[in-house]
């Protein structure tokens, strides 16, 4: 494949554009979009000619606007039940943002200004009965812990049309196992990326890999250490495929 700019933090784009290499036109839902442009794993897509629903309870979704025209964006968090959840929103550091109240371990100077406040939630079934897209040809999730609930708000919209997911686990963060183990109950398998390989998370163990990462000491830099992981290698996205995908990994 052609070599691609990446915008992705953890190369989530470059991930998924080995899957979908030969579609120029699709459907994307990004749950946890944080902003447009940087750190986006859906920018390089949109760049193509892709649209689709983009989900940032943060403030920083009012930047979708303007640059992501053809997008929907809604300034809400997903979960597996309508209502309002606790936000704890980090302006500067704003992809470290979470509804689970934890203290990133990252440079404090990209903690400062943190607010925290109620944000509108609501399933994944209840928004795309609203905005009824679709064949959606890939989901990403990344919500700092808050992926079971996201997953379980979901089920409906998997059962039909089986989309391709990329999901962001990490141990740390609530753990990985119980995402993994409710999507095999519905038929869905996970990959990892290994060295340009594709992996069955089933023959690798992603828990021990992040836990080695962060036991090995590396230079200060916060929340900026993130972005090296795109040569580090670093790993925390499964792509999850079922039978019935359209697409898979190879």
């Amino acid at each position: 494949m052609p070599a691609m700019i990446s915008y992705s933090i953890n190369r989530e784009d470059v991930v998924l554009a080995k899957v979908f290499s030969d579609v120029s036109l699709g459907f994307y839902v990004e749950v946890g979009a944080n902003d447009p442009v940087e750190g986006s794993n859906t920018y390089h897509f949109y760049q193509k000619g892709w649209h689709g629903i983009c989900l940032e309870p943060g403030t920083i979704c009012h930047k979708f606007a303007k640059a992501r025209p053809r997008d929907i964006s809604l300034n809400v968090a997903a979960s597996d039940q309508a209502g309002e959840l606790v936000f704890h929103e980090f302006p500067v550091g704003h992809a470290l943002s979470s509804l689970h109240d934890r203290q990133p371990d990252v440079g404090a100077q990209f903690l400062t200004g943190k607010t925290t406040r109620k944000v509108r939630v609501e399933p994944l079934r209840e928004i795309f009965a609203k905005h009824k897209p679709p064949g959606i040809d890939f989901m990403g999730i990344d919500v700092e812990g808050h992926e079971l609930a996201t997953i379980t708000g979901a089920e409906r919209l998997l059962a039909a049309q089986h989309p391709v997911l990329v999901v962001e686990l990490e141990d740390r963060h609530g753990g990985i196992a119980p995402s993994v183990d409710l999507l095999a109950s519905w038929g869905y398998a996970g990959k990892v990326l290994v060295d340009d390989r594709w992996v069955p998370l089933t023959e690798f163990d992603l828990a021990a890999h992040q836990a080695e990462y962060h036991a090995t000491p590396r230079p200060s830099g916060g929340y900026l250490s993130m972005t090296l992981r795109k040569q580090e290698h670093y790993i925390n996205n499964v792509v999850f495929t079922h039978p019935e995908c359209t697409w898979d990994v190879r």
